[in-house]
């Protein structure tokens, strides 16, 4: 059958180097099919919190220490990834934080 390949899901590593608050290299927009296995790493030149929207995935990133989200693209669509900057995830602690948007995960239907 033509086709078959793309119809069996992918696995899909991402690669996200944050430096003085937006990605360092590449195109901001990562592009995968629906159920396909994502990993995102992101590196930062300090202390960030990572935040996938519609999938609420959030990892801290500090210099040194990558962040790693892992997950199954199950839902479609277009969803915003912003950093949290502030220390010690002050955003989830009504501290005081900044959100920088980065890009966007696309997910197209299978």
């Amino acid at each position: 059958m033509i086709g078959c390949e793309s119809e069996t899901p992918q696995a899909y590593t991402f690669e996200l180097a944050i430096t003085e608050e937006s990605i360092a290299q590449g195109d901001s927009v990562l592009q995968v099919k629906q159920d396909d296995k994502v990993t995102i790493v992101i590196t930062a030149d300090k202390s960030i919190t990572f935040h996938l929207h519609g999938y609420d995935i959030e990892k801290e990133a500090r210099p040194g220490e990558p962040a790693i989200l892992g997950f199954i693209a199950n839902a479609t669509g277009s969803f915003q990834f912003t950093a949290h900057m502030g220390t010690n995830g002050a955003h989830m602690h009504g501290g005081e934080s900044e959100d920088i948007e980065l890009g966007r995960l696309v997910v197209e239907p299978r």
